[in-house]
């Protein structure tokens, strides 16, 4: 073998091994794109499931919601927000028990919430499932919240 034969070797050699650790370095950004992807989906997929870990028991939920709407409360056949003749009447002696439910009521819905706001449920799914539900509570029952925010504070 000559030394042109032998340099032209190594010259092929060197490109060959340019070319394996270019194809390498693709194949492994390519992994970690997947990789990255697959940790996305893993997470949106906890977070998926996490919503239905927390959410509300919904027995738990339609008996409390039974028991307010028997009461002058109404609950469930309400339409407009709370009345202030209501509100009185909730903090009145008469209306602690219904007051009490009501507030379990909405701790529990509170407390939802903030598994959302802190990202460990998924947001699309609990609007998904009890959105609507969150929205018109809340603004039904506004006048009540008001009052027990400034009444304990």
């Amino acid at each position: 073998m000559t030394q042109q034969s032998v340099q032209l070797l190594l010259q092929m050699l060197t490109a060959l091994g340019s070319l394996v650790a270019g194809a390498s370095i693709v194949f492994i950004a390519r992994q970690f794109i997947i990789m990255k992807r697959q940790l996305l989906d893993n997470r949106k997929w906890n977070r998926m499931s996490m919503a239905f870990c927390h959410l509300p028991n919904s027995n738990e939920l339609n008996s409390i919601e039974d028991n307010l709407n028997k009461s002058f409360i109404k609950l469930i056949d309400r339409t407009d927000p709370i009345s202030n003749d209501d509100v009185d009447r909730l903090f009145s002696e008469n209306g602690s028990e219904i007051k009490l439910l009501l507030k379990n009521y909405l701790n529990e819905l509170e407390s939802y919430c903030a598994a959302i706001n802190m990202g460990v449920v998924d947001e699309d799914v609990a609007i998904r499932v009890y959105g609507y539900k969150f929205v018109r509570h809340y603004l039904e029952l506004e006048p009540f919240i008001e009052r027990m925010r400034t009444h304990l504070n």
